[in-house]
Order: structure tokens, then C-alpha cells, then sequence
């Protein structure tokens, strides 16, 4: 006769293993891929010409959250906000293997009423690795190709 703890044990320990197994937030990183310290995209990012000011320029990897970078930035008025954006994305996209972006503009060429407007992109990895290759990337956007729609974009009219 089995014992109803070591029956309990046993069924803990495979759904445990199962779990964890299944249980990923991000693809599986390839061996050799090293990517770029988050130190060094975040200074990339902070010298691009035209930023005002940067919120919450992170990387993040919280249980039950997409594993991904995101920021708040702001822009002046020289700065056109789509070859902006693909910048700061073509530079993230070197650093953690599989990692979404979320990123948040301003910028007086959005328009809105009563000044500046945002806008906010989230580009799941699947969508950063259709446009920027495979990762690390160049940390350059790509010549002669446009930029994708994004994944979660709130037109103005929303705002």
C-alpha cells in the first residue's frame, strides 16, 4: 500500500516540474547571444539629439509581467517622432534576449490640442525581430523599410 504522503509528495513534485517547465516569460536566450548592458543602451539612448527629459527608462522582469523595457520620453520640436522612435528601438532591441518594448513619446510634432501630444508604442519581441533582424541587431533602424504599425498604439482621438 502507498502511503497517502508519499503519493501527495510525488504528485506535488511532478506538478511542480510541469509548472515550471511551462511556465516562461520570455524566449529560451540561444547560447552564446551576450547582449549589451542595460547601462550602456540607456547612455545610447539618453545621447540621441533632441531628448528633453527621460522617465522611468527601465528593464523589467517582474513575475507575471511581460519581461521587457519601457521609458517616457520627451522630445523637442526638431525631433520627427517615427524615425525617433525607431531609434530607441532599434537600440533596445541589443539588449535582453526576447524583451518587449513599451515606450512613450512627446513631442510637439504629435499633434494635440493645447500643445504637444504622445504617443505611447508596444512592439512584442515577434514584431521588434520582424523589423530589426535577429537579435542584438545593429542598434540601427533599417534602411528603406517602413516602420511597423505598432502592437498597442492609442491614436490621439483616444487620449
Amino acid at each position: 500500500m502507498i502511503r497517502p504522503i508519499k503519493l501527495c509528495a510525488a504528485a506535488t513534485a511532478a506538478i511542480l516540474s510541469a509548472l515550471a517547465s511551462g511556465c516562461t516569460t520570455a524566449p529560451s536566450e540561444p547560447s552564446g547571444y551576450t547582449p549589451i548592458p542595460d547601462a550602456v543602451l540607456f547612455a545610447q539612448i539618453t545621447a540621441l539629439p533632441h531628448i528633453t527629459k527621460i522617465v522611468n527608462l527601465s528593464y523589467s522582469k517582474e513575475f507575471g509581467m511581460l519581461n521587457g523595457y519601457s521609458a517616457d520620453i520627451d522630445t523637442d520640436g526638431e525631433a520627427e517622432p517615427n524615425a525617433f522612435i525607431d531609434s530607441v528601438f532599434a537600440i533596445l532591441y541589443q539588449g535582453k534576449y526576447g524583451a518587449s518594448i513599451s515606450i512613450s513619446i512627446t513631442a510637439p510634432a504629435i499633434p494635440k490640442e493645447g500643445g504637444p501630444g504622445s504617443r505611447s508604442y508596444f512592439l512584442l519581441e515577434s514584431t521588434i525581430r520582424g523589423r530589426y533582424g535577429p537579435q542584438p541587431g545593429t542598434g540601427l533602424p533599417p534602411a528603406n523599410k517602413p516602420l511597423p504599425v505598432a502592437d498597442y498604439w492609442v491614436p490621439p482621438s483616444k487620449w
